[in-house]
């Protein structure tokens, strides 16, 4: 692998008794902490806790699958994706006499930017449904032409998240068709030795990542002989 300035530290022990080494592996790198690649699968985690956690925004250049275990077997359900951050809420309610109100729950307010996007849907017979008022506590839909059905109404609702940032955008040079090349280059194989991997830093003027033939500047300068770690 052809990377500039990877520091391996050594695993941390603590003084629990049951955990001979609490941190199994650690690393830290200025530019990447860890790189892991399989011929078959890159990587495995498991944790009776959690399997894993990042701090930082999650990319990926495939799909999000999870194997939901239904008793009978594992069902793959794909995670919902959009070009917006959004958060969804669902429900349904009986009208009274034409009309009804619809309060969020607290965590679901919390999250809006802005007031939802509300969509109702009459399940029976009614005159139609309109949205009489809304904001971010909740919403009142009322039957059309002053109609008193008592129908059922399914009701979905679409928000902005409140940390949605017009500032926050995808570095420009994960969106290049030629990313995901340029790094299974530069996650190459020592092993291999008929071939040669790319080298990949962080440029720091620009602020992005950069492929290619390293810069001299990103490798450390040796040490004058004598001189001791």
């Amino acid at each position: 692998m052809v990377f500039t300035d990877l520091q391996p530290i050594r695993p941390v022990v603590d003084s629990c008794p049951a955990m001979k080494w609490p941190v199994s592996v650690a690393d830290f790198g200025s530019m990447v902490g860890s790189v892991s690649k399989g011929k078959v699968i890159g990587q495995m985690n498991s944790g009776e806790l959690l399997a894993s956690y990042n701090l930082g925004d999650e990319y990926t250049a495939g799909k999000q699958i999870e194997l939901v275990n239904t008793g009978e077997q594992r069902v793959a359900a794909y995670s919902v994706t959009s070009t917006e951050l959004t958060i969804y809420k669902k429900g349904k309610i009986t009208l009274q006499n034409g009309t009804a109100y619809v309060a969020f729950d607290k965590n679901y307010s919390s999250l809006m930017a802005d007031i939802p996007v509300v969509t109702v849907t009459a399940m029976g017979a009614c005159n139609g449904l309109y949205i009489e008022s809304i904001d971010k506590n909740g919403f009142t839909v009322r039957e059309l032409n002053n109609g008193s059905s008592n129908v059922t109404v399914s009701w979905i609702s679409v928000a902005d998240r409140i940390d949605q940032s017009a500032e926050h955008q995808v570095p420009a040079e994960m969106l290049q068709t030629s990313f995901d090349e340029n790094l299974q280059k530069s996650l190459h194989d020592d092993s291999n030795k008929e071939q040669n991997g790319q080298g990949m830093w962080w440029d720091g003027a620009t602020k992005q990542i950069r492929f290619g033939v390293t810069p001299a500047s990103t490798s450390p300068a040796p040490k004058a002989e004598g001189t001791q770690e």
